[in-house]
């Protein structure tokens, strides 16, 4: 090989490391870019679970101001201890929340927050038109 050959090679090669230097950093901040995205998702995340807990709060004072209300005939009193039941799981279901939020299980504890105030929102219909019915609410 002479030296011309030697240059264009070596030249070759300077070209393809100059690429490769320049791939890797487009992909690096690609990289940069995927975590901020990434954070930022996290947070907004903890924000919607956040804004669930404080709605299932609301909620769950309202089931126990209108369970307390409910009639308790003798039809009644059997569902009205499955209503009772379902908020003591409620209640035990945003400690499990809580926990999950602590250990960093966002989309977890998102998840089961949206599962939590969907239960306590149908819960409260069903009292709201209980009560409604009975005229012990307006």
């Amino acid at each position: 090989m002479d030296l011309s050959e030697k240059i264009n090679a070596d030249l070759k090669t300077a070209m393809l490391a100059k690429d490769e230097v320049a791939k890797l950093t487009a992909t690096a901040e690609q990289a940069k870019v995927v975590a901020a995205n990434a954070q930022a998702k996290k947070e907004q995340y903890k924000q919607e679970t956040a804004a669930a807990l404080t709605e299932i709060t609301t909620l769950m004072d309202q089931n126990k101001e209108y369970l307390a209300k409910a009639p308790k005939g003798k039809e009644g009193k059997a569902a009205l201890e499955a209503i009772a039941a379902d908020l003591t799981t409620i209640e035990a279901g945003v400690g499990e929340v809580n926990n999950k939020l602590a250990s960093d299980d966002i989309i977890g504890a998102l998840n089961q927050a949206k599962s939590l105030k969907e239960k306590a929102t149908g819960i409260n219909t069903e009292l709201t038109e209980v009560l409604k019915k009975t005229g012990r609410i307006k």
